[in-house]
């Protein structure tokens, strides 16, 4: 591969919803930011450590799924972690 192609959202009719958690041990808190700003992704904080986080036990996140599934808003920026 000579180069990779850019990353973008511009076309996007939704934003993408971007979920990271403070202490990912495989994708390190901050490294996210960058393709979230590329994509004008919604970015919902969590709290905590883990490496995915959907349909693991957290409502707070489970809720922001599902309310993103369903109507591509999200309202809440960070939620606790569970620290397992």
């Amino acid at each position: 591969v000579a180069s990779l192609p850019a990353v973008s959202g511009a076309e996007l009719g939704v934003r993408p919803l971007l979920i990271q958690a403070t202490g990912d041990p495989q994708t390190p808190y901050g490294t996210h930011r960058a393709l979230a700003d590329a994509m004008n992704a919604h970015v919902v904080t969590v709290n905590g450590s883990g490496h995915g986080h959907v349909g693991l036990g957290n409502a707070a996140v489970d809720e922001i799924v599902v309310d993103y599934l369903r109507d591509g808003q999200v309202t809440v920026t960070e939620v606790p972690g569970l620290n397992r």
